[in-house]
């Protein structure tokens, strides 16, 4: 593990960030940037790391991912298809 060299990210980076923290006092953009090549879309939520997945803050996450936007299109594409749907994508045999 120690040895563990990250590579790069070429694409964009939605995340979601754990507003109510506050044993964290470094910039999340900043640790991700060297490890992101495209555009980072940071959301705060008004929650700790623990309650991020509570009905309450996902109430937030939810909708703002299904909003059209850079967000939306980081996730799924600038026409809104969802690449899993692709009639290109083989299933994969094991």
């Amino acid at each position: 593990i120690d040895r563990h060299q990250p590579r790069m990210f070429d694409g964009d980076l939605v995340f979601f960030t754990a507003a109510l923290d506050d044993g964290f006092h470094v910039d999340p953009v900043t640790c991700w940037n060297p490890h992101v090549g495209g555009d980072i879309h940071e959301h705060p939520v008004d929650a700790t790391h623990w309650t991020m997945t509570t009905p309450e803050a996902l109430s937030v996450i939810g909708p703002r991912l299904a909003t059209p936007g850079p967000v939306r299109d980081a996730i799924s594409g600038p026409d809104g298809s969802d690449p899993d749907d692709s009639e290109e994508r083989q299933p994969s045999v094991r």
